[in-house]
């Protein structure tokens, strides 16, 4: 009766301890403590397949072996793809229920190698081997294993007493391994996003924007860290986006709610240092079960430069389209790719009838073959030509000016 009272205890603050780990190593290290305190253990393993296919990868977590003076020499080694090999293993895989080895001494002096050495270097063959299937809702999970240098050790009380713990272990096991892969994926997503060009937020769908996640490239877009907005609510979001930007927003944000769609939108913001910034935005919102919104995603990004540039050439554009000179735009090969409205008034030809043309449609024949030569060979070595150039228009007539052509370099120069 002493013996199972003291047991009792044991088994209560083991299941006790053994909800408080979320660590699969520290589960397996409490595991064996305990089970030693049941029978002869002396080495020993645990595996977690990738699968309930036993031709899967596996996976061991948790190998020790005691020296022959008691010392014990623990180790962890998690790296996947590590197979355990051998047909006792295989076989608590195949048949799913525990499976007890007693070695006679005859079959012990037979054996050189068996798999403790994996992590000493041991070649000692344990005597007494025991393997459990470890089963998490019914499903095959891992292999525990069990074993020690004396004779005949395990009897039916310990492999009774060994599957009753073995349940709680293989869901703290489960549950360890899923909460590790969960926080792999978090630091996976968080690495990823900390690398994007931008900010990735979740917030309420309110006029304020109210912020309940920012990605670090909050602070680099606009200024402020991801705490100033949640944590310490130092600012709103709304407060940032330029104040004749911020209905605009807002309104294609609930159009887009309404269509169940993404939205993506060009807005601009003040940043920390006043300084004005246009980004591009793109999210949807995250409904519930019966459609009411219950926040916002999405991913914004800084396009300033982009913007700038687009003005700039929107600019350009408008200035060429109204200058009162004739301007053209040529490939390498002398095609016109456009021409202004200058050029149209000037020469009869209409856009649509220039461009696709090579720029012969011009040709007076005027000028000696060596003014052509000349001229193409100046662009050709990437040089400005300049010259007083005798054309002539759609209907004939000929027409004098002073030309300046200039060669276009691409990114290669």
């Amino acid at each position: 009766p002493r013996r199972d009272e003291i047991l009792t205890k044991a088994r209560s603050e083991f299941l006790e301890a053994l909800v408080g780990l979320s660590d699969m190593t520290e589960i397996a290290r409490l595991t064996f403590d305990f089970i030693s305190t049941l029978m002869p253990c002396e080495a020993g393993f645990i595996v977690m397949l990738n699968s309930a296919n036993r031709n899967d990868s596996t996976e061991i977590l948790y190998m020790f072996d005691t020296e022959e003076n008691g010392d014990m020499i623990i180790e962890t080694i998690r790296d996947k793809g590590v197979t355990v090999i051998g047909a006792n293993f295989e076989h608590v895989i195949s048949q799913n229920r525990p499976y007890i080895i007693h070695r006679t001494p005859g079959q012990v002096q037979e054996i050189k190698i068996i798999q403790t050495p994996i992590i000493s270097g041991r070649t000692r063959p344990s005597i007494s081997l025991a393997y459990f299937p470890l089963k998490s809702h019914g499903r095959l999970v891992g292999v525990l294993s069990v074993q020690c240098y004396q004779y005949d050790a395990y009897d039916h009380e310990s492999v009774v007493q060994l599957e009753s713990i073995s349940t709680e272990v293989a869901l703290a096991l489960s549950a360890a391994r899923a909460t590790e892969a969960l926080r792999e994926n978090q630091r996976a997503l968080s690495t990823l996003m900390g690398n994007l060009p931008g900010m990735v937020y979740r917030c309420r769908n309110d006029i304020d924007w109210t912020m309940e996640f920012l990605s670090e490239g909050c602070l680099e877009l606009t200024g402020y860290s991801s705490g100033d907005f949640i944590d310490e609510a130092k600012i709103i979001y709304n407060d940032i986006i330029h104040p004749d930007d911020r209905m605009r927003v807002f309104e294609e944000v609930q159009e887009a709610l309404i269509e169940k769609s993404f939205f993506e939108l060009t807005y601009r913001i003040i940043t920390a240092d006043n300084k004005e910034r246009w980004v591009w935005a793109k999210g949807r919102g995250l409904l519930s079960d019966d459609g009411a919104v219950i926040a916002l995603e999405g991913f914004v990004t800084d396009i300033t430069e982009h913007r700038v540039a687009e003005e700039a050439l929107r600019r350009l554009g408008t200035a060429v389209e109204q200058s009162a000179e004739a301007i053209v735009i040529s490939d390498e090969h002398g095609v016109i790719q456009y021409v202004n409205p200058a050029f149209e008034n000037i020469t009869g030809y209409k856009s649509n009838e220039a461009v696709g043309q090579n720029s012969r449609i011009l040709k007076s024949n005027k000028h000696e073959l060596k003014f052509y030569k000349d001229m193409w060979d100046t662009i050709s070595r990437g040089e400005t030509w300049k010259g007083h150039i005798i054309n002539k228009k759609k209907s004939g007539e000929l027409y004098e000016e002073d030309a300046t052509i200039s060669p276009i370099r691409d990114a290669a120069g």
